[in-house]
C-alpha cells in the first residue's frame, strides 16, 4: 500500500525577516553512497532463491519462491560490527503461515580458531561448531540439534583460495576459473558444470542426454552461496585475535590484449599458433605444445573465429585437451571494446580416445556473428556435430546429432548459450529414431523451421521463440 502525504499552506501571511538576519546559505551535506551489494539468484526448476550480499560478501537478505510448494518467505541477517549474527529474520510471505514472523537469536563462545554457535528453533537447541585454518577458513563444521548425531561438514583449497574438497567431493577448474567444470565423487563418477561469464550450471544445459532434470542455475556473484557452508561468509568470525577469512575468490573478468592470452592466463594453455579452422602445429615439440596448471597439463586443439562490429568485435571458439587422457572441451572467448576475455564452455568431452561411453565426439565448424535476438544485437550461431552413447533405464543409447549453437547477449551480463538440434539419429537397442529439419534465423527473437522428415523431442517442429529454448 503506498501513502502519499500532501501538506498545504493556505492563507498563511507571509512572515518577513530584516535582511541582517536571513542567514547565509549553506552547502548541504554530500549524500551518503549505500554500502555497495551484490546478488545472486539460485533457479532450480518451480524454486527461484534470491540472496543480497554486502561489501563484505555476508549475506543481508534472502527470497524464497517455490511455485511447486506455493509459498513464499523473506529472510535478513542482523549482524554486529564483527560480522557475527545476532538475530535471524523470516517472514512468511505466501502459503502456509502466511503473515508469521519467526526470530532465530544466535550465541557465540568462542576458544581456539573454534567458534560454537548455538540457537533454539522448534524446542530444540542447535549447535553449530566451526574449525579454521591459519588462514581463519572453516575446514570442519559440525551440526548437531538436541541430542543427536553431529553432521559434519569437512572442506578443503587450494592456494588460490578455491574450493576444491566439500564433502568427500572433489572440484576441478578450468585456468584461472573461479567455479568448477567438475565435480568428482570418486574415481568413476564426474559430474560437470558448465560456466556462463559468473553464472554456472550445475548440471549441463548443453548435453540434455548426460543430466538429469534438476539443473541448478547460479546467476550473479554466487561463489560463496555455491560452496555453502565452505565459504568465509557463512561462518562466526574466528575467536578474538585469530585471522578473519574473506570471501572466497570471485569470478572477473579479466580482459587481454589478445586472444592466445587468454587461452595461456584463463584456459591454462598456451596457443601455439592455430588460427581459423587450422589445426595447431603437429610438428611442435611436447615442450611447446603443453604448459603446466599446477598437476594438469593443457594444449590449444583447435580455434576458430568470426570477426563481429560494434561492442562484439570478435569471437572465438577454442577446444583443449587437458590431462594425460586429453580430456577435450569446448569455450568461447569474447572480444569486446577493452579486450579479449573467457565466456561460457559450450561443449565438454570426448574425455580419451578409447572411451565407449559419454560424449565420442564433438566438433563445431562455420562461426559467425549475426543478429539473432534483434537486427541490432549480434549473436554467435556455429553448426556442430556430435556422437554420444548414454545408459538409460538399462539400455544404451546411441545418438548422433548435429545443429546450431546459439549464444546471445555476448556484451552483458545475461550471455547464455544453447544448443538446437538439426538432425538426429537415436538407436536404442534394435529401435531407431530419425528426424530432421531446416533452421532458419530471423534476426528478431525467432527460428523458422522447415521440417524435412521425422520427429524428436530436441528437433524443433515449428517456428519458436529463441528466449523460449533456453528455459
Amino acid at each position: 500500500m503506498r501513502f502519499v502525504v500532501l501538506i498545504l499552506l493556505l492563507g498563511c501571511p507571509a512572515a518577513t525577516t530584516p535582511a541582517a538576519t536571513i542567514p547565509a546559505a549553506t552547502t548541504p551535506p554530500p549524500a551518503v553512497a549505500p554500502a555497495p551489494t551484490t546478488q545472486c539468484r539460485v533457479e532450480q526448476r518451480e524454486v527461484q532463491v534470491e540472496w543480497t550480499l554486502d561489501a563484505a560478501g555476508f549475506p543481508t537478505k534472502q527470497y524464497v519462491n517455490n511455485d511447486a510448494a506455493a509459498h513464499q518467505f523473506a529472510t535478513e541477517w542482523v549482524r554486529d560490527r564483527d560480522g557475527r549474527t545476532l538475530r535471524v529474520e523470516t517472514e512468511m510471505l505466501e502459503g502456509i503461515g502466511e503473515d508469521r514472523h519467526f526470530t532465530r537469536t544466535l550465541t557465540h563462545r568462542e576458544s581456539n580458531r573454534t567458534v560454537e554457535v548455538r540457537y533454539e528453533e522448534r524446542g530444540e537447541v542447535h549447535s553449530e561448531r566451526y574449525f579454521y585454518d591459519d588462514r581463519g577458513r572453516p575446514i570442519r563444521i559440525e551440526s548437531v540439534v538436541g541430542d543427536g548425531e553431529p553432521r559434519i561438514t569437512s572442506c578443503r583449497y587450494d592456494d588460490r583460495g578455491r574450493v576444491v574438497m566439500r564433502d568427500g567431493v572433489m572440484y576441478e577448474y578450468v585456468g584461472d576459473r573461479t567455479m568448477p567444470s567438475h565435480a568428482r565423487y570418486d574415481a568413476f563418477e564426474r559430474a560437470p558444470f558448465v560456466a556462463v561469464g559468473d553464472a554456472v550450471f550445475e548440471g549441463d544445459p548443453l548435453e540434455p542426454y548426460r543430466h538429469n532434470a534438476e539443473i541448478q542455475r547460479y546467476l550473479g556473484d554466487c561463489t560463496d552461496v555455491f560452496f555453502y557452508p565452505c565459504s568465509p561468509v557463512f561462518a562466526p568470525p574466528p575467536a578474538a585475535g585469530d585471522t578473519r577469512g574473506v570471501r572466497l575468490p570471485r569470478f572477473e573478468r579479466r580482459p587481454a590484449a589478445s586472444m592466445e592470452a587468454v587461452v595461456e592466463q584463463s584456459l591454462g594453455c598456451r596457443n601455439n599458433g592455430a588460427s581459423g579452422e587450422d589445426a595447431p602445429d603437429e610438428t611442435a615439440s611436447d615442450d611447446d605444445d603443453w604448459v603446466d596448471l599446477g598437476a594438469v597439463r593443457c594444449t590449444v586443439e583447435s580455434v576458430q573465429t568470426a570477426v563481429g562490429t560494434g561492442r562484439v568485435r570478435g569471437v572465438a571458439l577454442v577446444t583443449i585437451a587437458r590431462g594425460e587422457e586429453a580430456e577435450e572441451s569446448t569455450h568461447l572467448l569474447l572480444h569486446l571494446e577493452d579486450g579479449w576475455s573467457l565466456g561460457p564452455e559450450v561443449a565438454d568431452g570426448p574425455f580419451n580416445g578409447n572411451q565407449t561411453v559419454g560424449t565420442l565426439r564433438f566438433a563445431v565448424s562455420r562461426v559467425a556473428l549475426q543478429p539473432v535476438l534483434s537486427p541490432t544485437e549480434l549473436g554467435l550461431v556455429a553448426h556442430y556435430e556430435t556422437e554420444t552413447n548414454v545408459a538409460v533405464d538399462g539400455a544404451e543409447r546411441a545418438i548422433r546429432e548435429s545443429g546450431l549453437i546459439l549464444c546471445t547477449g555476448l556484451a552483458s551480463a545475461m550471455l547464455q548459450c544453447t544448443r538446437v538440434a538439426e538432425s538426429i539419429h537415436e538407436q536404442v537397442g534394435d529401435q531407431v529414431t530419425e528426424a530432421s529439419a531446416r533452421l532458419r534465423i530471423v534476426g528478431d527473437g525467432t527460428i523458422a523451421v522447415d521440417q524435412v522428415s521425422g520427429r524428436h523431442q530436441r528437433v524443433p517442429a515449428d517456428t519458436f521463440v529463441v528466449e523460449d529454448w533456453f528455459e
